[in-house]
Order: C-alpha cells, then structure tokens, then sequence
C-alpha cells in the first residue's frame, strides 16, 4: 500500500528531478517515465521511490522534446509534455487520484496550453460525432438525400473553418512549445484555406480524400513524438478513403508522398500503414505496401503475433520464394517442400483436410485437371490439415491422390505451424511453385489452372 498525498518533479535539460513529500510509503514503487523513439514509445528511465528515497531522485530525459507518460508500476498517472525549452517543469500530482483534478503544472507554458488543446479537441469531437451520425443514418431512398449529403459535408467544413481559426491562434502564441506542432492535428484542409481547391471538386470529401494531410510538416521529426500522427492517419482511412482496392492504394501513395520528406517519418508511416491493414487483414494491400514502399524501410510492427502475420503474407505472395516446410508423409518418411520442388519443373502445393466442403468438391476435380502434367514435370506436395490419421487415409483414397506427395502434422488446427507460415485462413489452397520455390501463381482452379499448366508445361 501506498499513502502519498504529493509528488513534486523539477524538469531540467537533463531529466526530472524527483522529490516525494509529505507521504507515508509502506511499499516501495516502481516510477516509470516513457517516452517516444521514432514514433514508438519505450521506457526512457525508472526509479524505485521508497520511503528512505523518496527525495532528489533523477530520471533522465536527454534532450528530448514531445509527449511523455509517467506511471507506478502498470498505472498510468499521466501524460503531458516535456520541453527542452522550459527546464522549470513543476508537475504535481496525488497518487489517489490518477485524474486531471489530481494533477497541476506549474512554470510550464507547454502544459498549459497543451490542456487547452485537448479541451478544445473533445469539443470539437462531440460536434463532430454529432454531424457523422445523422449523415450515416441518410437512407439513399430520401426524395432529398444527395441534397443532405451536401448539407451535412457544408457542416462539416464549416466546423473544420472554425477548428483552424482556433488551431492558428494556438499555433501564433509561442512557436517553441511543443504543442504548436500538435496543433497542426487539428487541422484540416477548406476551400476557405485553399479557395483554388473550389475548381478541382464538386464535394468536400474528395477533397479531403486528396489533402487531408496538406497541414502536416512531415519533414519535421518532432511529430513522431507523440500518438497524434497515427491517430491521423486511421482517421483518415476511415473516414475519407472508400475500403475499395484501388481507393486505399491511392490513399497509400498520397500518404507515402508526403511522409518521404524525412527518412524517420517514412519508416514510421509505412510500420503503421501495415499495421493498419493487417488488423483489416487486406493481404492484397498490405503486399502493394510491400512492393512499392519497402525500400529503405525497417519493418517494426506492434507486436511479434502481426510480424509473424506481416511475413507470411508478403512470403506467400506470387514471385516470393515459399517457406520450407517438413512434415512427415502417410509412409512416416520426412519430406521438404522445397527438396520435392528441386525435383520437379513445377509443384502444387495444395492444402486442404477432409471435413472441408470445398475442398471436397475441389479434390477430386484437381486431380483429374493435373494428371496428365504429372507426367510432365509436374509434382504436387499436398498438406493436410487433419487431426486424425484415419480421417486423412480415408481421404487419400476417396479423392484418388495416391500419387500425391501428401503429408500432414496430425495436430489441432490452433497448433498447426502451416496456418502462419502459409497464411492459411481458408482452404483449399493453392500455389504453384517452380523448382526454386518461387510462388508463379496461386488460388486459381479450373479453367484458370488449366490454362496457367498449359502456359508452363506445354
């Protein structure tokens, strides 16, 4: 238990300063400072505060400028900001109460003006909230629905007109705080900012859809330090970007433009970006990400569950080499995928389990496409999905696939190392390989098969 009615923080360029006064402290604490790298936030310094040292304890701050959060232990206590221009920072707080009434800053321009912000943000949110929910609920039916539409997009700028009068006039008040670079996320292009834009579109979506990030600096580093930018940039997919192939790809390169003005922000943008799609799991995205943007970026995802998802996308897709795989046979002999590959002109690797309905009606005609190309350099390496043994033999015989390299892990779906490393999310599945093990084409049955063996075997 902890009783402690104030804790007072000096900040100098160094760091913070920590004294604990007027406190009973009956179990030591774990005091935590974090703050950003590069977009990321990590534990910058820590300090164990006991009741013997409780006083003229330093955490180090180098010259860091941007958001940081303090906590004990797991709790958050608070966020605020820290400037290398204000080495005065007072921040009080009451541990009992791990809210804004609990917490005081004193010679701080930065805070306070950050408070203010953010008092401003929530305001202007509810009004937003309050415009996006009646034009979502416009049925396409109303005798007058393009008519609202265009009313509702009218409110919209006009709320966005009076958010940038007040964003400018935080902005004009000291431009070594911090927080004037936050300002520019509240910010959002109008036809009243840019009265060229009028000729160029017929409705302030589009318009948006195209500079929505026109008031961002993104040659400037300093944005990184703070959660502000990929709150911008899911808002922006959500609300200004059609969930369509070719929209998102197009929101892509405006985003990629624009961030290629700093290698750090890059790299940034991008780790979001394939963040972003692989929670919409848009594996077709996240692979033109990949292909067009990759260069010169480090991938460094959230956690290690996306960076394993992240790789067997862009590792399965066509003109990647396939992960190897080595799973024992219906003989119990060990086979590589790829040693079977080296063997062959092209390899079908086809995965698929017994109580699939599709892959019931797909089995056997499979087989009956590909047997005259086995005879032509043609090899299948076939992966079941089964648990059971028997459910597996049975299959084999059922579909006629005898021939077949067919192996399978005999464990439960959940355990299964082929889902991750295949991206299996449905089955069948199909690729075809060449004697590299580089992917030539996937998921393509029938006719398109047909077609696609004739152009490789014939």
């Amino acid at each position: 238990m902890v009783v402690l009615s104030t804790a007072i923080f000096f900040a100098k360029s160094f760091g913070f300063t920590v004294s604990v006064t007027d406190s009973v402290i009956e179990e030591p604490f774990l005091l935590k400072l974090k703050t950003y790298n590069e977009g990321y936030l990590i534990l910058k310094d820590s300090v164990l505060i006991s009741d013997k040292q409780k006083t003229n304890i330093q955490l180090n701050t180098g010259n860091y400028t941007g958001f940081a959060e303090l906590s004990i232990g797991d709790n958050l206590v608070c966020g605020f900001i820290i400037n290398k221009n204000e080495p005065n920072l007072n921040l009080r707080f009451n541990t009992e109460k791990y809210s804004k009434e609990g917490i005081a800053f004193n010679n701080t321009k930065d805070n306070l003006l950050y408070s203010e912000l953010l008092s401003i943000k929530e305001k202007f949110n509810t009004s937003f909230r309050n415009i996006y929910e009646a034009k979502s609920n416009l049925m396409p039916l109303d005798s007058f629905y393009l008519n609202k539409q265009l009313q509702y997009e009218h409110q919209y700028e006009q709320l966005y007109n009076q958010i940038n009068i007040v964003a400018d006039s935080i902005l004009k008040k000291d431009s070594l705080n911090y927080t004037s670079i936050l300002a520019d996320f509240l910010k959002v292009p109008t036809q009243k900012y840019f009265p060229a834009l009028s000729n160029s579109f017929d409705n302030y979506d589009a318009l948006l859809h195209y500079h929505y990030f026109d008031f961002i600096d993104f040659s400037n580093p300093l944005i990184l330090n703070h959660p502000a930018l990929k709150d911008y940039i899911y808002n922006y997919f959500t609300l200004y970007c059609i969930n369509t192939p070719e929209n998102l790809k197009q929101g892509i390169d405006i985003i990629m433009k624009q961030s290629n003005k700093n290698t750090q922000v890059k790299n940034y943008v991008f780790n979001v970006l394939i963040d972003l799609f692989l929670e919409g799991k848009n594996d077709a995205i996240i692979n033109y990400l990949y292909e067009n943007y990759a260069d010169g970026c480090a991938v460094q995802l959230s956690n290690s569950k996306q960076q394993t998802a992240f790789e067997s996308i862009v590792y399965t897709q066509v003109g990647a080499t396939i992960p190897n795989i080595i799973l024992n046979d219906s003989k119990n002999e060990l086979q590589s995928l790829l040693r079977n590959a080296s063997k062959n002109k092209y390899t079908i690797v086809y995965v698929w389990m017994s109580s699939c309905h599709a892959c019931e009606t797909k089995t056997p005609k499979l087989a009956q496409t590909i047997a005259p190309y086995l005879k032509k350099g043609l090899g299948v390496y076939s992966i079941s999905l089964d648990e059971e043994k028997d459910d597996w033999f049975e299959a084999i015989v059922k579909y006629d696939i005898k021939s077949w390299t067919n192996v399978s892990e005999l464990t439960a779906l959940q355990n299964a190392s082929v889902l991750p490393k295949l991206n299996i999310r449905a089955t069948p599945k199909l690729f075809i390989i060449d004697k590299n093990g580089i992917i030539v084409a996937k998921d393509i049955f029938g006719t398109d098969l047909l077609n696609k063996l004739n152009k490789l075997l014939n």
